[in-house]
């Protein structure tokens, strides 16, 4: 059978369509507690596809901001 292909919009965490300093002050801000944030969000924040939203995270998504 076919295999559905995974929507994830890897950094985007305001769904902007674009990766930049904004979606790494949402990463942050959800790391060090002060928010949360939905399915969608965790998706496409983690980066390295370990199952967790942390600090390596954040430096994918820093890295590729800056890739922009």
């Amino acid at each position: 059978g076919a295999v559905t292909p995974l929507n994830i919009d890897f950094g985007d965490l305001n769904f902007d369509s674009i990766v930049n300093i904004l979606d790494v002050i949402v990463t942050v801000n959800y790391v060090v507690g002060h928010i949360e944030l939905n399915n969608q969000q965790i998706q496409n924040a983690d980066m390295n596809l370990d199952g967790t939203v942390n600090v390596f995270d954040i430096l994918l998504i820093v890295d590729a901001a800056l890739s922009e």
